[in-house]
């Protein structure tokens, strides 16, 4: 106890409010080692917290948890964007697999049409070629299929 006030005497006031100063904004690391033990006792264990903690490391704390907080909502609307993208790709894909479709159906039909007139259109044994081969019937029925 006398070395104690020996180096209390040595500081004097104004190393003692310098080591006050340093304690309040870095905090005494060693204290760490008892705050997990004093941290339930009421009035001692917040006090013996933000000693081993001080300012710097409280203002850190809370930084590390705005920014957290802050990735955690970026995250979410990069989320929620990358959902409204993957369902406006697919119903495009749906529209065109749609059209797609249709016309398929569409070239059936007209195939169907195509092979009825076929069927229909009268068939001559000239091969001296004195008519065109096909009939004017049928080359408006193979008009509208084309080639897409």
């Amino acid at each position: 106890m006398p070395t104690l006030f020996a180096f209390v005497r040595f500081l004097g006031l104004q190393g003692l409010v310098v080591l006050a100063a340093f304690i309040f904004y870095e905090g005494v690391p060693a204290a760490n080692y008892v705050t997990p033990y004093l941290r339930f006792v009421p009035a001692l264990g917040p006090m013996v917290d933000d000693l081993a903690q001080g300012r710097v490391g409280r203002a850190r704390e809370g930084g590390r948890l705005d920014e957290r907080l802050i990735w955690q909502e970026r995250q979410r609307r990069a989320d929620l964007k990358r959902d409204a993208d993957r369902r406006q790709a697919q119903a495009e894909i749906d529209a065109i697999e749609r059209d797609y479709w249709s016309r398929q159906a569409a070239d059936a039909l007209k195939i169907s049409e195509l092979e009825k007139t076929l069927e229909e259109d009268p068939k001559n044994g000239d091969a001296a070629g004195d008519r065109p081969a096909l009939s004017r019937r049928v080359r408006d029925a193979i008009n509208p299929i084309g080639r897409y």
